[in-house]
């Protein structure tokens, strides 16, 4: 077949197929002729052998689902009906369900058709699309990532998940709870909950985490494991396709709180096979798991010309993995049972069974009324009566004492699946809030979350107090997001309630700080003025009142904070509190206290140096100049710490004037460390940009530290005034070899089309750039070089080097930087020749989701980075040294897309055996063996410390169990997993790992988290090593197995210097090691 796309079964046991051989794009006047299969395989011996074309004709069809007399087809901006009306087997009447689907994307438009237990057809679509779609009920709107649910009977849609970045997998367990994997995203498996925003949502303010603890690689398809056919311990297990490593992966999902935890348990298929490709998985009618294969050498979308030769348009593969040992299931024969023989196979262990059932059954419509009320009547179980609910709402039909009986059943999880249907059905049902009055209460956490997003569909004050009193019960972070999500789904009428005295705060803090807290600040600040009003200065330290005050706060109660400040009784705590509120005040709102500024200047001199640097921030951003005789003393004092020192520097800059010029002159002298003559130097340029060029030049050639140099460089390119008179003037002066190679570094880094100023750059610093070699036919002789003569393990260490720049800003096994793609699958998933021009030339295919983007406000700074998020107020960029940017969206003037973040010409300053070892390492990542990273299950990243004799006077205790302060080094080990000992020298700053002397040793540490299964850890070290897990002592072992809660748990290793191992590696099982911590 060609291009198999989504796969799935009818009630009569065949195969349906959506597949394109035209995707990624259509050629100017090829003929659209993609097609629909329908596979059968009539003698069951496993393989297919009579195939029909349904339908043809069609254009990159993304989803196909059988039902209502045919099928269900997702195509382009439109979702189909096809028809059979002859008997042949081929669609003969198309009817348009629904249009209005975006394309700006063909991997991203509507995919992924499933029917829900609820009878509804649930479909995704991804992040780049922008969905108008008209309906009887109204207009519908999805323009990001996000999942829909359709009732195809009258055509009422809703969006049930927004978010994610390419979710091409969804399913149901068998309680009717949704699961979801992204093709784009590193989370894993997610937990659907009603009306969540999930990573990527644009304008969501709060976003619901995965529930698989760690970095994955992309997954694609999800099927759960419902089927008699498959052992017991494999039942409810995740089966998802990590496309890029030609692989199948198990997961295992558990209860945790109210929500779940899925864990990887390891590969259910690996493949050699390079153009093994796995996209979509389903259990078929015989117990069987079915395994569409996209079978491709190339899989990326906009980084691989859609054009290339190589790819692959005609191959598919359907694969079939059942259990050694076990026998396929029978064949039901579902489609001539009569109603009550149907009914019985809703009990049926085998998901397929229940799904073809019920879709039968809600087909054959008003005339198995009779026969389901006698089946429910005949049914004690609750499970079997939920399956009689569901059918139920199938069919549209509702069933209040069916399900008021459910909502008081025994089993929380199937009260959780009847208050999901109360939430369809609260219309007809007067007395729905009285009901979520008491499950808001419920002692089953799920049963609450569900009644949470219940009562968002209420709209009334009434509501909103149900809602916060589920405070009075444990919460945990699912409903803590449920609720967050709840009162503002219910803010206008919470709002109106405490407004004419409905709800009454009192004796309700706890409610009421959720609530204020949850909500945009211009919402709260229609309540704020009287309740704050109430409070003591002491009250309003507590909770969410400070940050309430940035927000929505009034200038009077930003005077009340600065009389909090002035009271010397105050701890630094409640000072930090509230100068971080007045700044954001002014930072968001341009909101400043009246005549009280002055009085901030005296913290210059506080006893913490936190509220020193926080106050000289403050009046900074307020560009207070009657602080400028406490600034120039600050920043002149050589007493003072030099991050004081150089805050100070910084509000001189920003109040500017001839006073602030002349100090700031004082401090470029070679005397001065080099952090001020930086600081200082960019401060003299954005005053006075001509009259600041020679302290610029002269500042540039005498800095010796590349890290000062980058960050002058970085600070003057973005701003405008200062920008252009460099580039006036660049061309009549000269730089040193380092200050040019810097502003080169600085320049591409930051995403800018600067080649005319680059290349002035090169000339004044005497540089040569080679770009003879940007062709692609010079791109396939590096590939071919590479396989020949590079070494990927000399490879590694290539990649490694600070100055190149990679682990800064990728990630592989989900350590590193953010700022480039994850690299952990890029050798088995993009050609080599493909990897040489990123390299080479990062401009020319940059990969969806990191172009840089441009802010430049409105005082003539610019920032660039990757847009992270953003809500009403700001805009979040991941700039070029990993850190997160947050831009005041009333600063910004003009937004604009820049270029990759990746800087050009990394591979000049290489030798041709360093390039070809660098692209060796990068084609093998993510092939079976030493670079194979997908697994979290190895520690990738360790913290350590190096013991010092000042420890000695506190045992090691203290130092067990706070592993978070400065005195721990991150360290990445390499891709296997080990942890060298230059690589722990390097991280601990040492020349050599014994020059730790101290008695304490050498410390290391690593967290993990479990979902509550046991445990075993495997730990390379030597025989005389201490560990600690959660502050408790356990007796070293190579292999350790134990019990341990569900959650994050940190282990601390104490080694003997020594006697050091040539390397530490630990791997685990039951568990997954945190990454980027």
């Amino acid at each position: 077949m060609k291009k198999p796309i989504q796969i799935n079964f009818d009630p009569e046991g065949r195969l349906w197929v959506a597949g394109s051989s035209l995707y990624p794009q259509i050629k100017p006047g090829e003929e659209a002729n993609d097609q629909i299969l329908i596979m059968e395989d009539t003698d069951r011996d496993g393989i297919a052998d009579q195939t029909t074309v349904f339908a043809e004709g069609l254009l990159m069809p993304t989803g196909i689902e059988p039902g209502d007399g045919g099928a269900y087809v997702g195509q382009s901006t439109e979702l189909l009906h096809l028809k059979d009306t002859d008997g042949d087997g081929r669609a003969d009447e198309k009817r348009v369900v629904l249009s209005g689907f975006g394309t700006e994307d063909t991997h991203h438009i509507l995919h992924t058709l499933r029917w829900g237990h609820d009878g509804q057809l649930y479909m995704n679509q991804s992040i780049y699309i922008h969905s108008h779609l008209e309906t009887p009920n109204g207009l519908v709107r999805l323009n990001s990532g996000g999942l829909l649910h359709l009732r195809p009977s009258n055509l009422d849609l809703g969006v049930y998940l927004r978010g994610f970045c390419n979710p091409w997998g969804h399913q149901f367990d068998e309680y009717g709870q949704s699961f979801v994997t992204d093709g784009a995203g590193y989370q894993g498996i997610t937990y659907g909950v009603p009306g969540a925003m999930y990573f990527t949502y644009a304008g969501g303010r709060r976003l619901l985490d995965s529930v698989s603890p760690g970095s994955y690689p992309k997954f694609c398809g999800l099927e759960i494991i419902q089927s008699e056919q498959w052992p017991q311990d494999w039942q409810g297990s995740a089966i998802t396709c990590d496309f890029r490593a030609h692989r199948i992966v198990r997961f295992s999902i558990s209860e945790n709180e109210a929500g779940y935890a899925a864990q990887e348990v390891g590969d259910l298929v690996r493949s050699l096979d390079p153009t093994f490709r796995p996209i979509d998985v389903k259990v078929g009618p015989d117990g069987a798991l079915y395994v569409a294969d996209w079978s491709n050498p190339i899989i990326q979308h906009g980084e691989v010309d859609f054009r290339d030769s190589r790819r692959d348009k005609v191959t598919g593969r359907i694969w079939r993995i059942s259990y050694k040992n076990h026998p396929l299931l029978p064949r039901a024969g579902l489609v001539g049972m009569s109603d009550g023989q149907l009914m019985g196979e809703l009990k049926s262990p085998n998901a397929y069974n229940r799904k073809q059932a019920r879709r039968i059954l809600t087909e054959r419509g008003d005339a198995i009324h009779g026969s389901l009320r006698d089946w429910t009547e005949q049914h004690d179980d609750e499970q079997d009566r939920l399956q009689a609910l569901w059918m139920h709402q199938s069919l549209d039909q509702v069933n209040m004492p069916l399900l008021e009986e459910l909502l008081q059943a025994d089993d929380g999880r199937v009260r959780a699946a009847a208050v999901r249907v109360l939430r369809f059905w609260m219309k007809e049902d007067s007395n729905a809030e009285v009901w979520l009055a008491q499950l808001v209460r419920d002692k089953h956490p799920r049963v609450r979350l569900e009644a949470l997003r219940a009562l968002s569909h209420s709209k009334t004050g009434s509501a909103a107090a149900l809602a916060l009193s589920v405070l009075q019960h444990p919460m945990d972070r699912f409903l803590d997001y449920g609720l967050w999500l709840t009162i503002n789904d219910l803010v206008d009428p919470w709002i109106q309630s405490i407004q004419n005295g409905n709800w009454d705060p009192a004796g309700k803090e706890a409610e009421l700080e959720f609530g204020l807290s949850s909500i945009e600040p211009a919402k709260a600040s229609k309540v704020l003025e009287p309740l704050i009003a109430s409070r003591t200065g002491d009250e309003l330290m507590e909770g969410p009142w400070t940050s309430l005050i940035a927000k929505a706060g009034t200038v009077s109660q930003l005077n009340r904070l600065i009389e909090i400040v002035q009271d010397d009784a105050r701890d630094e705590t409640a000072v930090l509190k509230c100068l971080s509120a007045l700044n954001d005040a002014s930072r968001l709102r341009r909101l400043k206290p009246t005549g009280q500024q002055a009085r901030i200047a005296r913290l210059f001199n506080h006893p913490n140096q936190e509220v020193q640097i926080a106050a000289l921030d403050l009046v900074r951003e307020w560009k207070f100049a009657g602080a400028l005789n406490a600034l120039m003393a600050t920043a002149k004092n050589d007493g003072a710490q030099e991050q004081v020192r150089g805050r100070a520097v910084l509000a001189l800059g920003a109040i500017g004037g001839d006073d602030a010029w002349n100090s700031l002159k004082l401090l470029i002298t070679p005397d001065q460390p080099e952090s001020i003559r930086r600081l200082a130097t960019q401060s003299l340029a954005v005053t006075k940009p001509d009259a600041a060029l020679p302290q610029v030049w002269e500042t540039l050639n005498e800095l010796q530290s590349e890290a000062e140099l980058e960050a002058l460089w970085t600070y003057l390119i973005q701003r405008r005034q200062v920008l252009s008179v460099m580039k006036s003037a660049i061309k009549n002066i000269s730089l040193s070899r380092k200050a040019a190679q810097a502003g080169i570094r600085s320049v591409q880094k930051a995403g800018r089309n600067e080649p005319e100023f680059l290349l002035a750059i090169e000339k004044v610093g005497q540089l040569i750039s080679d770009q003879n070699n940007v062709n692609p036919d010079s791109f396939l002789k590096m590939a071919d070089l590479a396989e020949s003569k590079g070494d990927p393990a000399r490879g590694e260490a290539v990649y490694r080097r600070p100055e190149l720049g990679c682990v800064a800003c990728h990630a592989i096994g989900g350590v590193g930087g953010q700022v480039g793609p994850d690299l952990t699958s890029i050798g088995a998933s993009a050609p080599t020749d493909y990897l040489v021009e990123s390299l080479i030339a990062p401009n020319a295919k940059i990969k969806e989701g990191y172009h840089s983007v441009i802010l430049e406000t409105k005082d003539g700074e610019e920032y660039s980075g990757i847009l992270q998020s953003e809500n009403g107020d700001e805009y979040f960029l991941r700039n070029a040294v990993n850190q997160i940017v947050s831009v005041p969206k009333q600063d910004v003037s003009e937004k604009t897309m820049g270029a990759s973040m990746m800087p050009a010409g990394l591979l000049e300053a290489l030798s041709d055996q360093d390039k070809h070892d660098l692209l060796s390492f990068l084609s093998k990542l993510g092939e079976s063996g030493p670079f194979d990273a997908a697994r979290n299950n190895v520690a990738r990243r360790w913290k350590l410390r190096a013991g010092r004799h000042t420890d000695e006077q506190f045992g090691i205790e203290r130092i067990i169990v706070d592993t978070s302060g400065s005195a721990w080094n991150p360290a990445d080990t390499l891709v296997d997993g080990r942890l060298l000992q230059p690589i722990m020298a390097q991280a601990l700053r040492l020349r050599n790992i014994n020059q730790v002397t101290s008695l304490i040793g050498l410390m290391a540490t690593a967290s993990f988290e479990t979902t509550g299964e046991r445990v075993t850890i495997n730990i390379n070290a030597n025989d005389d090593t201490r560990l600690w897990i959660d502050g408790r002592e356990f007796e070293y072992k190579r292999e350790l197995s134990t019990s341990l809660p569900a959650g994050k748990h940190t282990m601390v290793l104490q080694l003997n210097p020594g006697n050091l191992p040539s390397f530490l590696r630990s791997e685990i099982e039951g568990a997954t090691f945190v990454a980027n911590e």
